[in-house]
């Protein structure tokens, strides 16, 4: 029983307190991650269905190839005119980045 008695039981209240509004934070702190990773589930869920074929078998297959084929050529492209920055055949897309 002497324990009881060092007790404040408003410093016992305030740490109850706290610990509740603890778990409430927590609890909507874990629902927004949850929500963060259904999201990216959901992106590469997607994705793999389109690669997987989806309702024609092989016609997934295909379409992501063309689009990694299609990144291919934007990126060659960009290269081809961004190497022309500087140099007398320099084109008006060169001035997003600066002389």
């Amino acid at each position: 029983m002497d324990l009881l008695r060092n007790v404040d039981l408003g410093q016992t209240a305030l740490i109850a307190v706290s610990l509740c509004g603890l778990v409430v934070v927590g609890l909507f702190l874990l629902q927004f991650i949850g929500l963060g990773f259904d999201l990216i589930g959901s992106v590469f869920g997607i994705f793999f269905d389109i690669l997987g074929g989806g309702p024609l078998s092989g016609c997934g297959c295909i379409v992501g190839l063309l689009g990694c084929g299609a990144c291919a050529c934007l990126i060659a492209f960009a290269v081809s005119v961004i190497s022309t920055c500087g140099t007398p055949r320099a084109v008006q897309f060169c001035e997003l980045f600066g002389r």
